[in-house]
């Protein structure tokens, strides 16, 4: 067959990546003793990225209006043997808006201990992930597997009027797995992850005229008085320990199960008050999932639940600038679940032509309490979501995908809350997917997606993204 041949072939060919049945078991994958039966064959990639996402006005307190970004995106996933090896690298450089009260970065990882003012504004930003595994198995008869995997992600946010943050922020993972075949294909599995996570805001005033006051958020519209005014310089500073267990077929098709425990907990520190502990939440969190795989159906339990406590610490007069800690409460809480179960189809309409039809609905509970003084809020919802993609050639060597998607959050009940968890949310989604073979190795992919969201009140958001990508 000429290489002309091979690539037309290539081009029409159906790609693992094309597949979404793949997905439907992803936690078990997050043990690396297991991802190295994530896809059947090599597959590696590099691109240009380039996003948009923007709201006309906020649709969660306290997050801005959107961001837009453009970045480079590398990954490979190379299997060699008994043994597959794994590894991403990205870069971003971009713009967040809307931030007018949180002058903190990544609330999701520190809430609810923001630095807040009256003022904010447009932070500039740049990312940079890098990770890798291996995992192997020790012989074609052995019934050991094992794996390896660790990653690094860091931001930095900055705006160049007052007030001026400077946050950096870093984020270390590292988890080991080991698997043991208990029968056919099927191995039982265990793995540890331990995370630790970093971040410094360093808020700067030039302006002759004065300083913003800051103030310390503490969760419900609360903040602490004693300190509001000081601490412009702070540290976050977190821990994470996961357990998980899973079972997995080897082979991809069958049942699955996977559970995992988790418990985080970051410190809010005020460097300037000799590097006062101001505030501690700590989260413990159980995911589980149990999914079933066949040739053409896949479906999904999953289930996630939650309870994040705040503890706000107590302290005495200083002396010799040094506070002493003489107690602590516990004033703030969010806990909440997600149930969830969901089907996948995959069909073949006729050769090198794959169809996806997926269908997804669950409950969730979202319950936030302050215990001084007394408030709670608390929204319940339904969630829906469908989809559908289809992938197929075209044109010799070109190959085409085109996707519709529907994502709905319905409040059915809730009691003093008004944000977003108490209102309807609906999302419409479209993307497309072009590829060419370049030659018997090299495929140029181009994709592109748009979304419109309704957060209701009168909040609507538009996101956009696109990527150009050799895939080989």
């Amino acid at each position: 067959m000429s290489t002309a041949a091979i690539a037309a072939a290539l081009a029409v060919a159906i790609s693992p990546a094309d597949s979404l049945m793949w997905q439907v078991p992803g936690q078990a994958f997050e043990n690396p003793a297991v991802r190295q039966w994530m896809l059947p064959h090599s597959s590696s990639s590099v691109g240009l990225t380039a996003r948009d996402d923007h709201r006309n006005g906020e649709a969660v307190a306290m997050m801005g209006t959107g961001e837009s970004a453009w970045g480079v995106d590398a990954r490979s996933f190379i299997k060699a043997g008994l043994s597959t090896v794994w590894g991403t690298a990205q870069y971003d450089n971009g713009r967040q808006t809307g931030r007018i009260t949180c002058e903190t970065s990544e609330p999701e990882m520190v809430y609810p201990y923001f630095t807040v003012d009256t003022v904010g504004g447009p932070l500039r930003m740049e990312h940079y992930a890098f990770s890798g595994g291996y995992a192997t198995t020790a012989g074609t008869d052995s019934r050991l597997a094992w794996g390896v995997s660790g990653g690094y992600r860091a931001g930095l946010y900055y705006r160049a009027t007052d007030p001026r943050p400077r946050n950096t922020t870093g984020l270390l993972n590292i988890t080991a797995g080991i698997g043991y075949r208990l029968f056919g294909d099927y191995y039982g599995a265990v793995s540890a992850r331990y995370s630790k996570y970093k971040q410094s805001n360093d808020i700067d005033f030039k302006s002759q005229m004065g300083v913003e006051k800051i103030y310390h958020y503490t969760g419900l519209g609360q903040h602490y008085v004693r300190f509001a005014g000081v601490g412009y310089d702070n540290d976050y500073s977190g821990h994470e320990w996961q357990g998980q267990l899973t079972l997995y077929p080897s082979a991809g098709r069958g049942f699955s199960a996977s559970a995992a425990l988790s418990r985080y907990s970051v410190t809010k520190i005020l460097t300037e008050l000799n590097k006062l502990p101001l505030a501690k939440a700590v989260q413990w969190r159980f995911r589980g999932q149990a999914a079933w795989v066949g040739r053409v159906i896949g479906v999904s339990f999953d289930a996630d639940v939650w309870r994040r406590r705040g503890y706000e610490n107590i302290f005495g007069d200083a002396s010799s600038g040094i506070y002493p800690h003489i107690g602590r409460y516990h004033r703030f809480s969010h806990c909440g679940y997600v149930f969830r179960a969901g089907a996948l189809a995959e069909l073949h309409p006729r050769t090198a032509t794959l169809l996806n039809l997926g269908a997804t609905a669950g409950l969730t509970r979202n319950e936030f309490c302050y215990m001084t003084p007394p408030e709670t809020r608390r929204a319940d919802a339904a969630l829906v979501q469908a989809l559908a993609r289809i992938t197929m050639p075209f044109a010799g060597r070109w190959r085409l995908g085109l996707g519709a998607t529907y994502q709905g959050y319905l409040a059915f009940d809730k009691l003093d809350i008004d944000n977003i968890y108490g209102r309807n949310v609906q999302r419409l989604g479209a993307d497309a997917l072009l590829s060419m073979a370049l030659n018997a190795k090299l495929t140029l992919r181009l994709a592109a997606m748009y979304a419109h969201t309704d957060y209701g009140a009168g909040v609507r958001g538009n996101s956009m993204a696109c990527s150009l990508a050799v895939v080989f």
